[in-house]
């Protein structure tokens, strides 16, 4: 089971994709799907930061501490939250932003419960929270 727990981990960290409106990245929780999304013109007002420029103006802790409160704001029975991942990434549209991955710490007895998402954490601050694809 940990191992079907693992490839799903896996094949959602690395499934980071490009549409025709921008960024997308799926989620999984509750046997339901979400998808994280931005689009190039959400893209276009974010900070126009460099690394040339200097230090950049959200830190990691921040783009964590964001993505957490909302995780627990939508989810409060979310549980105890586990990071994946806090990538600062140059989009193709010569923008940065944060990915932040986060899922659950399971208990022992709840293997099958997974919960997995990824949060876009714009360099002005903004949050990009998943959506659930049933709800749409």
């Amino acid at each position: 089971m940990k191992k079907s727990i693992t490839l799903i981990a896996t094949l959602l960290l690395s499934n980071l994709a490009w549409a025709n409106e921008g960024l997308t990245s799926p989620g999984l929780y509750k046997n339901q799907s979400y998808t994280t999304a931005i689009s190039y013109e959400l893209l276009a007002k974010s900070s126009d930061w460099k690394p040339e420029k200097g230090e950049v103006p959200v830190s990691p802790t921040k783009a964590l501490q964001l993505s957490k409160a909302a995780i627990l704001k939508e989810f409060p029975n979310f549980g105890a939250i586990k990071v994946n991942g806090i990538a600062l990434s140059e989009t193709n549209k010569s923008t940065w932003l944060y990915k932040v991955t986060i899922s659950r710490k399971l208990p022992a007895e709840n293997k099958d419960d997974v919960g997995l998402f990824t949060y876009f954490v714009l360099l002005n601050g903004d949050l990009i929270s998943p959506k659930n694809l049933a709800a749409k």
